[in-house]
């Protein structure tokens, strides 16, 4: 009962959220073909649901957005469709359309099976590169296809990311995921909570991100993550506070931390900020070319250009 009621609380506000949300994307009419639901077929005959916001102009930076538990691709929609790029806003394995993996002891899903889930989608719609976010729980899915899809992630973009439970330095919430992971809290919610939409019809997705979500890391962090990393924590937020961003943070070599004051976990996907965020997010690897170039005009040491050009960010761009 007291899980149950912490689920509500944070349920009831999400929902009003979501209710204004949309009623401001009917009012705005920008419900069009665009963001109709549009499913990929995988490999292994699963469905990936997904909507695609933006411009139809394929030369537009692509940025692939994941959700975060209980939520849905539909929370990275602004009430206006962005200029600047395209998002590609991802149900993931589970949720909204979204089939679950089948359960297999011998060879469980992990980060590199939903890598080539992405790489799958983005081989779909023709995308070469491309740079990933993730909010919450969705975050360390976009390090690990960072970490597995080597010479097709650009740049990844962090809102309030779960560490990785499972390290030894991480924040110590080993009760929490001991008592709900996978098991109890997923079931509670399809039987205990049916009246709840949100939980009916996502539950295999939040038993799948629970699981995943004590599960050590199939790549590390600090040695294949070479990628600019962009992080973003609302300074009030008390659901992942920023101790845990700065956890995060730290473990990452080429990684820019901002704590964006007064708004919480949700208050990350206002417009505003998921505006600000895309826009550095999709500018970081320019960025980063052009302090190393402004290195080698100023005579700087060869040394300190490839400190700051990894060798895996060097193929991501088409140096040689």
């Amino acid at each position: 009962m007291v899980l149950g009621s912490v689920f509500i609380d944070l349920h009831i506000p999400i929902s009003r959220w979501r209710e204004e949300w949309q009623t401001q994307r009917r009012v705005k009419g920008v419900w069009d073909p665009a963001l109709q639901r549009e499913t990929l077929i995988l490999e292994d005959g699963r469905s990936l649901s997904y909507f695609l916001d933006g411009p139809k102009d394929p030369t537009l930076p692509y940025v692939f957005a994941l959700h975060a538990m209980f939520l849905t691709g539909n929370s990275f929609l602004m009430t206006e469709p962005p200029t600047d790029c395209i998002l590609v806003c991802i149900n993931r394995p589970g949720y909204e359309g979204s089939d679950c993996p089948v359960r297999n002891f011998t060879r469980p899903y992990d980060h590199r099976s939903f890598a080539h889930d992405i790489q799958q989608l983005a081989d779909h719609l023709q995308v070469k590169k491309f740079h990933i976010m993730g909010h919450s729980s969705g975050g360390p899915l976009a390090l690990g296809c960072a970490a597995h899809l080597l010479g097709r992630v650009l740049s990844v973009g962090l809102l309030s990311s779960d560490p990785e439970y499972a390290h030894a330095t991480a924040p110590n919430k080993k009760w929490f995921n001991t008592c709900c992971i996978g098991k109890a809290l997923p079931f509670m919610l399809q039987y205990c909570l049916c009246c709840l939409p949100l939980a009916r019809n996502n539950f295999r997705g939040v038993r799948n991100d629970y699981r995943m979500d004590i599960s050590p890391y199939d790549f590390f962090i600090e040695r294949d993550i070479h990628h600019p990393v962009l992080i973003y924590v609302g300074e009030n937020d008390s659901v992942l506070p920023v101790d845990i961003s700065r956890h995060v943070h730290s473990r990452l070599q080429n990684c820019h931390l901002e704590i964006v004051p007064q708004i919480g976990h949700l208050g990350l996907l206002r417009d505003a900020v998921l505006r600000d965020f895309l826009e550095k997010l999709v500018a970081l690897p320019d960025a980063e070319m052009g302090m190393a170039i402004d290195l080698i005009e100023n005579g700087e040491r060869q040394d300190s250009f490839e400190g700051m050009i990894s060798a895996v960010h060097k193929r991501n761009v088409g140096i040689d």
